[in-house]
């Protein structure tokens, strides 16, 4: 029964409008990358999206929404996205912005407040940039407790706002550092400058036109799909907990409302960093400004900066453009690359996923593809004529390659670590540590890539 589980879904994985999702053999590698990562990260349940430049989306899921019940996480569950929500109230200032409605030197001030320790000065583009020097609501000692209290509770952006407040962390424009205050203040701008609630503005500008219909705003409406079981331990004994109640709890959505409040499937995150990102979407001037990149305190080497409401990372030695998201019982992660056209959505059911280590191995691979397909880079085989054997090998043992000319090995980060020529003789592998690589064969101008396990 688990087989023929893992098999239905491995059937649905490939969700193709186009040409390269539904390709069986860029399917096929993209599933057992995602599927190594799985095996070797101590999560419950993955879904990975990915959209590539021909418009078709390839999705799938690994693991499960309830291990106990054997219930697998599917690609059309319906996820809470946190902070990802971010780039699409962007957006909504953005076309303001090219429609002449805003500016992005325009004061808080002129459209919303006053609120106590928030300066009317600050700026839509210190807002969106996390400038502002606005507290973070979401650290207030207060907030979780008060939000338990009642889990039905409709908050509004001006009840957090008045509630879960601090004094600042520093003036407007003299530093950088994430607040989620900052969209909360967004959002009560955006209804005062439009008179229309953000969620009805997001359905009409960005969900409808673009066919996104897995993506609920949860500020104001419910998830409209199957949202899967989400784990968390809650009392710090080392068990994971069901935390679907507080999960999908109105209090806790509804106070997150435009800093993360979106649900939706992976394969319409995918497809969103699709628009979010194309030249087309914004003026030359407003697009110049959403990618006018600036370091923000607490940035690590993955998260390379800031812009307007969406981030910079450097994944696998290739410039991404996207955003992370994390609440309690999920994390993911949005994706895109502007030198190659795809993009990658990741998200989980408990918070302990290393997305960008996922997401490293997926872009070593697709950058190798010709995703135009007039290039002239190595295409995947469909021969299956790569054999490696012992398999898995020992660290005292050399590998036997069969089927390919040259062989390369590399990390779950996509870093080569050796290569060889296969005339010269078996692949040692003694300077390798236990773990799951990559091993990649080179024919030609086709390539196939297999997972390679040390012990």
């Amino acid at each position: 029964m688990l087989a023929a589980v893992i098999l239905l879904w491995g059937s649905l994985a490939c969700l193709a409008r186009g040409q390269l999702a539904s390709d069986p053999v860029i399917s096929a590698s993209l599933y057992e990358l995602v599927e190594a990562q799985y095996q070797v990260q101590p999560q419950t349940g993955l879904v990975v999206a990915v959209a590539f430049p021909d418009g078709s989306v390839w999705s799938s899921g690994h693991g499960w929404s309830n291990p106990a019940t054997e219930a697998p996480m599917r690609p059309d569950h319906r996820m809470g996205f946190a902070s990802i929500t971010k780039t699409f109230v962007a957006a909504v200032v953005l076309q303001l912005v090219d429609e002449g409605v805003l500016s992005l030197d325009d004061a808080l001030g002129r459209f919303a407040g006053p609120y106590t320790h928030v300066n009317a000065g600050i700026t839509i583009r210190q807002l969106l940039g996390h400038t502002s020097g606005v507290y973070n609501y979401t650290n207030h000692p207060s907030r979780v407790p008060r939000l338990r209290e009642d889990l039905s509770r409709v908050w509004t952006p001006d009840e957090v706002l008045r509630e879960f407040l601090a004094p600042p962390l520093y003036f407007a424009g003299t530093g950088a550092s994430y607040s989620n205050s900052n969209f909360l203040l967004l959002h009560v701008l955006l209804e005062a400058a439009t008179g229309v609630p953000l969620g009805d503005e997001i359905r009409s500008r960005l969900l409808r036109p673009l066919a996104l219909e897995t993506t609920t705003f949860g500020g104001d409406e419910p998830p409209n799909g199957e949202v899967p079981y989400t784990w968390s331990d809650q009392n710090g004994d080392g068990t994971l907990d069901d935390f679907r109640e507080l999960y999908l709890a109105v209090s806790h959505n509804s106070a997150r409302a435009a800093p993360g409040s979106m649900f939706s499937t992976a394969g319409d995150i995918a497809r969103w960093a699709q628009y979010l990102f194309a030249e087309s979407s914004f003026s030359a001037s407003t697009r110049s400004d959403l990618l006018d990149w600036h370091p923000l305190s607490g940035v690590g080497e993955v998260w390379t900066a800031y812009g307007q409401g969406v981030q910079q990372y450097l994944i696998a030695d290739t410039e991404m453009w996207g955003h992370s998201g994390w609440i309690t019982g999920s994390s993911s992660l949005m994706v895109y690359s502007p030198e190659f056209g795809f993009s990658i959505a990741l998200v989980d059911n408990d918070n302990r996923s290393n997305h960008v280590a996922t997401a490293a191995i997926v872009v070593a691979y697709l950058r190798d593809l010709d995703l135009t397909s007039t290039g002239t880079k190595q295409v995947p085989s469909a021969s299956g004529t790569l054999r490696v054997h012992p398999n898995p090998v020992s660290k005292g043992t050399a590998l036997h390659i069969d089927g390919a000319e040259q062989v390369a090995i590399y990390d779950l980060l996509g870093r080569q670590l050796l290569t060889r020529t296969v005339r010269d003789g078996p692949v040692p592998v003694s300077g390798l540590t236990s773990g799951v690589y990559l091993i990649r064969g080179v024919s030609g101008t086709q390539w196939e890539t297999k997972v390679l396990i040390i012990r």
